[in-house]
């Protein structure tokens, strides 16, 4: 099933959110890393998009070249940080609270579309 071009921009949005405001760059994001200054934005960046997108494990699995198993590891360390330390859990929703204002809907022109957060003229995108 293809995915919607909707998605995929809320998930480079979501990656490019986490670059930005942790100060780390989409590379070291996607890298293979596993310094804690680079796997929490890791993890935070594949839950942000989980949340906000219907992508399942295989797709954000290929998204950041990892096995789904271990975007699955992922989202429940994301969930088990919540559930056992405050700082962590005030942190994330605080992240999730600050994304979800950059990909609420703007209003649009008549002669453009949407592809998530991104208005688009009609003649470069068809409906």
């Amino acid at each position: 099933m293809p995915l919607d071009p909707t998605h995929l921009t809320t998930a480079f949005h979501a990656l490019s959110f986490i670059s930005q405001r942790y100060g780390v760059s989409l590379v070291a994001i996607g890298g293979h890393c596993r310094q804690r200054r680079l796997v929490w934005p890791r993890w935070l960046a594949m839950y942000l998009i989980k949340r906000h997108t219907p992508m399942g494990l295989r797709r954000l699995g290929y998204l950041f070249h990892r096995y789904p198993t271990a975007i699955q590891h992922a989202l429940r360390a994301v969930d088990n940080e919540v559930a056992t330390n405050r700082r962590s859990a005030l942190e994330v929703a605080a992240v999730l609270a600050d994304f979800t204002k950059t990909i609420d809907p703007m209003p649009l022109k008549p002669d453009t579309a949407t592809v998530g957060s991104i208005a688009l003229p009609n003649s470069a995108f068809s409906l």
